[in-house]
């Protein structure tokens, strides 16, 4: 078969030929054109698609590295959502490596104000590329991986532009902190997942005083603590005293300690993130628990039957804790 030489030639550029092209066609160019370059994306590490987009040579990269609990790597991930969808098709997204494509996750964020459970798809595994003039004055990568053993955010850079991905990293985890954390400020329930302590929003919780008959004198005790850490907090930090407080609360099962302890935390939402902890998640993971707790700024830790960890109910006493 011969072409026609009468027959117009075409002008099109390849762009316009792209931006005529269906999604299917245009999702098969690309796998083609993978094949023909041999390395398909999909096989490319991190490293390499950073280098690659970056324009650096692989020892020119820097990575500044977070690792932390896997309820802040979900945050930083819902933030870095954000940061995908303001830029738009300016963001390039990369595999975690492996052959692997890039993964998302689900972040519980509890109950709407129409009392539906809402969640988020953050990203769970994956790379993103950011031109200079997006995430920050400089072409950045943005690597987040939420496996429990290898728990990571970091930002992938030049080592020329180190300073400027140690700033973001900082920036992204002072906004843990702000109203940028959707967590932050309401009562979480901390459980143990694979080995791993992760903390999600509590069922809603009944908070009535009237609900509870407790002597005044206690009430009084009660209402002490609580402007220590609300209306006080910052006389006591003029007069040089610490804010920090920790309550026991004993008696024996069924006088209403729990009930009491959700009281206090409702009393501090909005000013306070409470996280309710049982036996299961103080004995496996009680220093992540705590390492948690630095996401949320100021912080009240419930260890609730603490007495199923330190020892036993029938040990000897009618307390509990």
């Amino acid at each position: 078969m011969t072409a026609d030489p009468a027959a117009p030639k075409s002008t099109r550029t390849v762009d316009e030929i792209l931006t005529a092209a269906s999604d299917e066609s245009r999702a098969a160019l690309k796998v083609l054109g993978e094949l023909v370059g041999n390395e398909p994306a999909s096989v490319a590490t991190p490293a390499q698609f950073a280098t690659r987009h970056l324009g650096i040579d692989p020892l020119a990269l820097a990575s500044t590295r977070f690792t932390g609990p896997s309820t802040s790597l979900a945050i930083l991930g819902n933030m870095l959502r954000l940061e995908i969808a303001k830029h738009g098709d300016a963001v390039i997204i990369g595999s975690p490596g492996d052959g692997l494509p890039p993964t998302w996750s689900q972040l519980d964020l509890g109950l709407d104000e129409h009392g539906a459970n809402t969640q988020v798809t953050v990203p769970g595994r994956l790379v993103a590329f950011f031109p200079a003039g997006t995430l920050a004055a400089k072409g950045l990568c943005v690597l987040v991986d939420d496996r429990h053993w290898s728990r990571e955010f970091a930002i992938l850079s030049s080592n020329a532009d180190k300073g400027v991905a140690e700033a973001l990293l900082a920036s992204f985890r002072e906004r843990l902190k702000s109203g940028d954390n959707p967590l932050r400020g309401r009562v979480l329930q901390a459980s143990v997942n694979d080995g791993c302590i992760r903390v999600g929003v509590s069922p809603a919780i009944d908070s009535r005083r009237e609900g509870l008959i407790l002597p005044d004198d206690l009430w009084r005790e009660i209402d002490v603590f609580l402007a220590a850490a609300t209306t006080r907090r910052e006389l006591l930090r003029s007069l040089g005293l610490g804010t920090s407080r920790g309550l026991l609360i004993a008696g024996p099962p069924g006088v209403g300690k729990t009930h009491l302890v959700r009281v206090i935390a409702a009393s501090l939402v909005g000013q306070y993130t409470t996280i309710l902890a049982d036996a299961t998640s103080m004995r496996h993971a009680l220093a992540d628990l705590y390492a948690e707790s630095d996401t949320f700024g100021p912080t009240l830790i419930v260890l609730d039957d603490i007495d199923l960890v330190l020892g036993h109910r029938d040990s000897g006493g009618d307390n509990t804790a």
